[in-house]
This record gives structure tokens, sequence and C-alpha cells, in this order.
């Protein structure tokens, strides 16, 4: 049971891929930057990390799930801000500027959206 409730995470990486595609391939009007697969790469193994170790820290430190939460959104915030920054320092156009941000920023909240949707799911089930 423990393996479908992991696959049902995974969902939420393979629906924003697939929620980015269509947008993509059918909506020209959002210009995303063409660094936008790396982006999300880095967005799934970060979130997928995150789980494992919340995961981790649900069932065998639940006294200290709330320090590991507050824990890993610092961490996640800080590694995007790194990695934010070196994809800057690899040579982003001013022209893409813009585009490299909103693209950024999309990830970034759609992943800290559906993270914390699926972490108060799992906290409700447990009262």
């Amino acid at each position: 049971m423990d393996f479908l409730k992991g696959l049902v995470f995974l969902l939420i990486p393979l629906s924003i891929l697939l929620i980015l595609l269509c947008v993509d391939t059918f909506v020209f009007s959002l210009n995303l930057h063409p660094f936008k697969w790396a982006i999300t790469l880095f967005f799934f193994m970060l979130s997928f990390s995150v789980k494992l170790f919340l995961d981790y820290a649900y069932h065998y430190q639940p006294n200290k799930f709330q320090f590991y939460f507050l824990a890993t959104s610092i961490v996640r915030l800080l590694l995007s801000a790194f990695f934010f920054t070196i994809l800057l320092l690899i040579g982003i156009d001013h022209q893409s500027l813009i585009s490299f941000v909103i693209t950024f920023l999309i990830h970034y909240f759609l992943y800290l959206f559906f993270e914390i949707y699926f972490l108060l799911l799992k906290l409700r089930t447990k009262n």
C-alpha cells in the first residue's frame, strides 16, 4: 500500500510535466525558456528527495516532523536560489531573462503548491 502512495506522489511532477508540454505545444503565447526541461528535472529531483526525507521523518520521528518540514522548506528555497544563480551565470541573455524568471517561478510555485497540498492530505488522514 505504501508503494501505491509513493506512486501517487510521482503524479505531481508527471502532471506538471504534462501541463508544461501541452502549454509549450499548443499555447505559443506563453514563451517558456529553453532551460524549462533542466528546471523541471531539478524540481523533480528536489521534490523527490524532500518527499523521501519527510516520509522518513513522518514514520520514524513524528514528534520532530514540523522541524523537518521547516528545514526542508528552507533547504528547498536555498537550493532553488543556488540553481537559479548557476543558470544565470551559465549565460542567460538579456532578451530571454524575463521568460527565464517566469519559467523558474512557475515551476517553483507549482511544485510548492502540490507538495503542500499532498502534505496536508497526508496529515489529514493521520487524524
